[in-house]
C-alpha cells in the first residue's frame, strides 16, 4: 500500500513538473508585450511548488524579484525537517 502512495505521489510530481516546464517554454515564444506573459510565470511558479510538495525531501523556495518579470528566479533546496534555517 505505501509503495502504491509513493507511485501516485511520483507520478503526480512528475506531471506537475511537466506543467510548469510547459509554462516556462511557452513564455518564449511570446512576444513581451503580451498579456499572457504574467499568468504563465505565475502558473509555473505554482505548479513547481506543487511538485516541491511532493519531494521525499523538504524544500523551501526563495523568488528572486527582478525588474524585469520573466526573469525572476527560484532556488530550491532541501532540509532536513529539524532545519531552522
Amino acid at each position: 500500500m505505501a509503495n502504491n502512495v509513493w507511485q501516485v505521489a511520483e507520478q503526480a510530481r512528475q506531471a506537475y513538473l511537466r506543467a510548469s516546464n510547459y509554462y516556462r517554454a511557452a513564455m518564449f515564444s511570446l512576444p513581451h508585450t503580451d498579456d499572457r506573459l504574467d499568468k504563465y510565470l505565475t502558473l509555473s511558479h505554482v505548479s513547481f511548488h506543487q511538485a516541491a510538495q511532493l519531494f521525499r525531501l523538504k524544500s523551501r523556495s526563495w523568488i528572486f524579484p527582478s525588474a524585469m518579470p520573466i526573469c525572476r528566479d527560484i532556488s530550491c533546496r532541501a532540509v532536513e525537517p529539524n532545519d531552522p534555517r
